[in-house]
């Protein structure tokens, strides 16, 4: 089964797949290479995607876009409070602190989580990625994330991929599944032992990404990463909302800011007024009855747009700094540096990558299109179908993790003395229990072994620097409680945990295991490694027992709550496929309306008597009337009664003019048929002598021919005479039936 590559964007979302000689991306129902991560729920069904951001203008407080922003994080995170300014939509703190997103669904209020929600993009994309598929439903995919984000919003991921029924082979960083791209694509500037050092700038929507990466031939390894999660595109944007708000206010007299849709149309205008900025020194803004009637006109060089932006491009150059001192490198070791993402083509963000790396950045990747081409390289390396490039990816785990513990257990490898069975460790931080430290390649795994006396272990993981993280980042993100512990010999017992930090950048505790020592009988046979201990004669084993394990973490969704999300998704898309199925009847019963009172004027109208006539435009006046004013919520059923109302009323007409081409067309066959036997007698007349044949029946030929000419001709006039719309004189099927009747019997006497 193919895997798919998603690029899950703040405002637009990527589908890309590896095939053979290549990398497609999927386009979406709009034949456009990138789907709007948008979602507006209506009275009838959702909106998702191309259609969800058309409709969100007229349904702004039921819609809901930037989710990846909502993501993983709590309510009161200040982060989270500045981006719901930009959502119209109504959104309050929920159950645990979480988000909760209100809308009216069907007709009901209805609450939604970020994780539901970024489930249903994810099923909104699976069913893009299906129909270009030709109908099969993809299973598996390589999701991309901004490696910033934390345990809780790496577990959202997974579950909203579950709601939509998916299978995340991994969660990997966006700026390195770009360098994927890049490894695996630019072999011609890579040595076999050497490395070539290239930055990675992904200036998305939302948030700005830094990696500086070591590449040589079939190795990939990130070496720093440095990001900064509230600097994006859509930065850029609200300097130019804040200054033409400011600006029209002053000279129309109007405040933006307390109208939800002008705060939306003037947002959507300074985006493409941004664009254009980018390819000129100067642009005009103009937008139509803003609110209160009133057009407003705005002016603004690029200079000046500069200007604004100053703070937003220092911000971004303090990012390349940071990410080039944790690399240890020198700025001229730096052999290319990468732009990508939607907010990467401002001019000025170009010099001032120039001016941090000395170098011009340069643009070999698709900007929007090169992280879900990565993703899904790494889902065809995953895959047993595809023969790609060998690429070794070191990727780069940002947060250390560190482990702290209650209760008289000892660390085996982390105090001075670890002998002591008794030494109690304070639950904090210490300096020697981060186990997994800042850029660590993950997968990967580290065992701890405890001295334990008591029957319950518990264990937490939390991070071992907060600098960079949320401030609503959980800490402790995990709670581990082991047993109960069955020691024999509590003394001299040990307990091995094999934690692991998983494809996803997910830490589990994968198994438990308590060690002990265990006494051999004398003259017992074993097949283990034996000791003797400080010289003494009895043999004795290490012995085994797997011990049970209890998971606790910070997640938006129980398992409960995951499996119920994901019996509402399956009941949305339900409802979904009601809704489509139900406007396509409508739009094929308005379809036909049209088309019949198209062709009844045409074609049709000659053969519908003058009754038929009143009755069918009555019939097409009444429907049309029925649809634009009480038939536009109807049901499917409703509207396929109508539609085979109609068809029955006009299947008639186009019967009599099927019929009538189909008799026109048997009697030219006839004729033809007619002269064709006649000319064969004729021939056959002309060498009778050499055939030896009787003449008479050359005569029974003719008769019978002149006979069916003169059967057609009466036929043909007897027909000529009646209205289209009367019964027949004669069907196609009579004439056919007599011409069938006339090739036997000629046959037989001409041979």
């Amino acid at each position: 089964m193919s895997c798919l590559g998603l690029d899950l964007g703040n405002e637009h979302s990527r589908i890309a797949i590896a095939r053979q000689g290549g990398v497609d991306v999927f386009l979406d129902e709009e034949s456009s290479r990138e789907t709007p991560s948008v979602i507006s729920f209506t009275q009838r069904d959702r909106c998702i995607g191309a259609s969800g951001a058309a409709s969100a203008l007229g349904n702004l407080k039921n819609t809901v876009w930037q989710i990846k922003r909502i993501i993983g994080r709590k309510f009161r995170d200040p982060e989270l409070q500045s981006d719901l300014k930009l959502m119209p939509c109504l959104v309050t703190e929920g159950r645990g602190g979480w988000p909760a997103i209100h809308v009216s669904y069907l007709g009901e209020h209805r609450i939604f989580g970020a994780t539901e929600l970024l489930g249903m993009v994810l099923a909104h994309l699976k069913s893009i990625a299906a129909k270009n598929m030709m109908g099969v439903a993809p299973g598996e995919c390589v999701i991309g994330t901004p490696a910033f984000m934390d345990d809780v919003q790496r577990r959202a991921y997974v579950d909203a991929a579950a709601i939509a029924g998916l299978r995340p082979l991994k969660l990997i960083h966006e700026t390195t599944a770009a360098a994927i791209s890049y490894g695996l694509y630019r072999t011609d500037l890579l040595h076999e032992t050497r490395e070539i050092f290239v930055a990675f700038v992904d200036v998305g929507h939302a948030h700005t990404q830094v990696a500086i990466v070591a590449l040589r031939r079939g190795v990939l390894r990130v070496l720093s990463y440095a990001f900064d999660r509230c600097l994006g595109g859509r930065d850029f944007d609200e300097v130019l909302f804040s200054h033409f708000a400011a600006k029209f206010s002053a000279t129309y007299r109007i405040d933006v800011l307390s109208n939800s849709r002008a705060c939306q149309r003037l947002r959507r205008a300074c985006e493409k007024l941004k664009k254009i900025l980018s390819a000129n020194a100067e642009a005009p803004i103009s937008i139509e009855c803003l609110m209160d009637e009133k057009d407003v006109k705005g002016f603004i060089t690029r200079e000046e747009f500069e200007k604004l932006c100053a703070p937003l491009l220092q911000r971004i150059r303090h990012a390349c700094e940071r990410a080039l001192t944790d690399s240890e490198l020198a700025v001229d070791d730096i052999s290319a540096v990468e732009v990508i993402g939607s907010g990467s083509r401002v001019p000025a963000i170009a010099r001032v990558l120039a001016a941090a790396f000395r170098r011009e950045p340069s643009r070999t990747l698709n900007a929007s299109e090169s992280i879900a081409r990565g993703c899904a390289l790494q889902g065809a390396m995953f895959s047993p179908t595809f023969r790609v490039k060998k690429l070794e990816v070191h990727d780069y785990f940002l947060f250390p993790v560190a482990f702290s513990w209650a209760g008289p257990a000892a660390f085996e490898y982390g105090l001075d003395d670890p002998t002591t069975p008794s030494a109690s460790i304070v639950p904090q931080i210490l300096p020697n229990s981060i186990v997994f430290r800042r850029g660590v390649s993950f997968s990967t795994s580290k065992q701890l072994t405890f001295w334990v006396t008591n029957p319950i272990f518990e264990i937490r993981a939390l991070y071992g620097d907060l600098t960079e993280l949320s401030a609503s980042a959980s800490n402790p993100f995990a709670t581990f409680t082991v047993g109960p512990l069955s020691c024999r010999k509590p003394e001299s017992s040990r307990l091995r945990l094999s934690i692991h930090l998983n494809q996803h950048g997910i830490l589990m505790l994968s198994s438990a295991t308590l060690m002990e020592d265990e006494e051999l009988e004398s003259g017992m046979q074993q097949e283990t490694s034996l000791c003797r201990f400080q010289g003494q004669s009895r043999m004795r084993r290490l012995r085994h027992t797997d011990v049970p394990i209890v998971e606790m973490t910070t997640k938006e969704l129980s398992s409960l709550e995951l499996q119920n999300a994901i019996e509402k998704e399956f009941e949305m898309e339900f409802q979904d496929r009601v809704s489509e199925e139900t406007k396509e009847a409508k739009n094929a019963l308005e379809a036909l309306v049209y088309d019949m009172r198209n062709k009844f004027y045409g074609k049709l109208q000659e053969y519908a008597s003058e009754t038929e006539k009143k009755d069918l435009l009555k019939k097409l006046q009444d429907t049309e009337t029925w649809l634009y004013e009480g038939g536009d919520n109807e049901t499917k059923t409703v509207y396929a009664a109508k539609l085979a109302d109609l068809k029955m009323l006009v299947k008639s007409l186009e019967e009599r003019l099927a019929e009538e081409h189909a008799r026109d067309a048997a009697m030219s066959d006839m004729q033809r048929h007619i002269e064709n036997v006649r000319n064969a007698a004729i021939a056959r007349g002309a060498h009778l002598d050499q055939f030896r044949i009787e003449r008479a029946s050359d005569c029974f030929v003719f008769s019978e021919c002149d006979q069916a000419e003169l059967w057609l001709r009466e036929a043909k006039h007897s027909q000529a005479i009646l209205p289209k719309y009367a019964k027949p004189a004669v069907w196609a099927s009579d004439i056919k039936h007599k011409a069938e009747l006339l090739d036997r019997y000629c046959k037989s006497l001409i041979g």
